[in-house]
């Protein structure tokens, strides 16, 4: 029997050839948009993260997060916004552009999820899944 994790990079590879054009067309790479997603998200549960939540909640590295919260901002993709007293602690919120962009792109890997997983009983249980994954990692 194959791995957990083998079967699920397989189909990240296939939903990613799914999702390229969709990225080509708005400009942007897979980890822009997995960084403006992750922290829409988490400015929904109430108040704007620093770097260090969104690194938690994405797995990626956080000087990775960083280096592109810094690329997205000079797109005015995102808002950054350092406390006064600690200029280390970086929060940031998606500006305008950014959640007009990921609106935009969320329609486009929503019809590649239709190719890739045919129908919405699978998708939504796979959701569930990986939502519950994402969920026990960032705890």
């Amino acid at each position: 029997m194959e791995p957990t994790g083998l079967l699920l990079a397989m189909t990240a590879s296939r939903w990613h050839r799914a999702v390229e054009p969709v990225l080509q067309e708005h400009g942007v790479s897979l980890l822009h948009v997995q960084l403006l997603e992750a922290i829409d998200c988490l400015c929904k549960r109430g108040t704007a993260p620093h770097q260090a939540d969104v690194s938690r909640y994405t797995g990626i590295d956080v000087m990775t997060v960083s280096i592109n919260v810094r690329a997205l901002t000079e797109r005015n993709l995102l808002v950054r916004q350092s406390l006064p007293h600690d200029a280390r602690r970086v929060f940031v919120e998606l500006a305008q552009g950014g959640t007009e962009l990921l609106e935009r792109v969320r329609d486009g890997l929503n019809a590649a999820d239709a190719v890739v997983f045919p129908t919405e009983e699978r998708r939504a249980a796979l959701r569930h899944v990986l939502m519950t994954c994402v969920e026990d990692t960032t705890a």
